[in-house]
């Protein structure tokens, strides 16, 4: 049994080998049409050095399983043949156990190789930019104008639509969208990645950025693009799985109104003060997805001393939502109000970009 799994082990080692022969034989001018390796693995005038090993590497896995699987259906047509002679089914069945075991050496370093840390197994050049992005080619989106839409297309200059992300689009912007497949060759160990349509450029509208994934579910390394490109041969075509369009634009103050009608109705309390309800209502939320709003109120309409809840901890927070029309309504109760007084008061709502305020509007306490 040792000398058939020796023999069977010098089969694969030597398959492995002749593949990295014969890759290395070619390196220089890539002269000939390489096939895809197994996984969708192409070649090309601008692969690096990682590219051709990883080439060469599933090459050499597959032809090292292919070798073990050959010698296993040899052995057990042999053993099938043999019956009636106790020797010849020894030796079938020893070569049998020796491709089997030539299968399982053959995968289970790369299996505990991805179980001690899946980077391991992911051959990628070293840099210190965006993966797959060279310096220079990132340009300044148009920053005074949110996303409208990004349009993708598999030839130069525009040419051969895709699809549009965005307004007029079949997605929507930060929607993860597939463009490979994964095929689980061991479940939750080991998937081969198939890259399906080539993007060669990207027309957009307004401060927009297309990531381009290296996984199937937006995650991990990513190229972004920033800006409308009509050539994207400079992109590694074969490590893109899945795109995601995300507006970049800079938040901008929110909109906000001072909601004056009815006015508050000042009512009076036990202790012979004043409360009252104001009300305001949010616009817009200035391209954010959060806003904190409050009341300024006082005695002087040039100095509104007073804020309403007092704590800034207790602003109202208003997150992102479609708005009805006439705005999102909000409101506060103040109270310890003084006679016979006119308050001044004021809607403010603020984002990232700062605060936004309502027209400033009165009422009067009665005695």
């Amino acid at each position: 049994m040792k000398k058939y799994r020796r023999q069977l082990l010098t089969v694969i080692f030597i398959s492995i080998l002749i593949s990295f022969l014969s890759f290395g034989s070619q390196v220089k001018g890539l002269e000939l049409n390489w096939p895809t390796a197994p996984g969708g693995k192409e070649l090309s005038d601008e692969s690096t050095l990682v590219d051709f090993v990883d080439y060469a590497y599933r090459w050499g896995i597959f032809l090292g399983g292919l070798a073990a699987f050959i010698a296993l259906i040899i052995a057990g047509f042999q053993y099938l043949t043999s019956v009636g002679d106790p020797a010849k089914m020894k030796e079938a069945r020893e070569r049998i156990i020796a491709a089997i075991a030539g299968l399982v050496l053959l995968l289970s370093t790369f299996i505990i190789l991805n179980t001690l840390n899946p980077d391991l197994t992911t051959l990628s050049p070293p840099t210190s930019d965006i993966s797959g992005m060279p310096t220079g080619n990132w340009q300044n989106p148009d920053w005074d104008k949110p996303c409208e839409f990004v349009k993708i297309y598999k030839e130069k200059n525009y040419k051969g639509h895709i699809l549009t992300i965005g307004k007029g689009g079949k997605f929507d912007l930060e929607e993860c969208i597939l463009t490979g497949i994964g095929i689980p060759i061991i479940p939750g160990v080991w998937t081969w990645y198939i890259s399906e349509t080539p993007i060669k450029s990207v027309l957009m509208k307004g401060a927009c950025q297309l990531n381009l994934y290296e996984e199937d579910k937006c995650k991990g390394n990513f190229t972004g693009i920033g800006k409308s490109m009509p050539n994207l041969d400079w992109v590694s075509q074969s490590h893109i799985y899945s795109i995601k369009a995300v507006d970049i634009s800079p938040p901008i103050p929110p909109k906000v109104k001072t909601v004056t009608f009815p006015p508050p109705t000042p009512l009076k309390q036990p202790d012979g003060t004043y409360k009252a309800t104001l009300k305001g209502a949010l616009l817009d939320f200035g391209r954010t997805d959060r806003v904190r709003v409050h009341f300024e109120y006082g005695k002087n309409k040039l100095y509104l001393d007073k804020t309403a809840p007092p704590d800034p901890e207790q602003f109202q927070e208003i997150f992102v939502q479609d708005i009805p029309a006439g705005g999102i309504p909000f409101s506060v109760e103040i109270e310890g109000l003084a006679t016979n007084t006119t308050y001044f008061w004021r809607a403010i709502a603020a984002n990232e970009a700062g605060p936004a305020y309502g027209t400033t509007s009165s009422f009067t306490t009665g005695p």
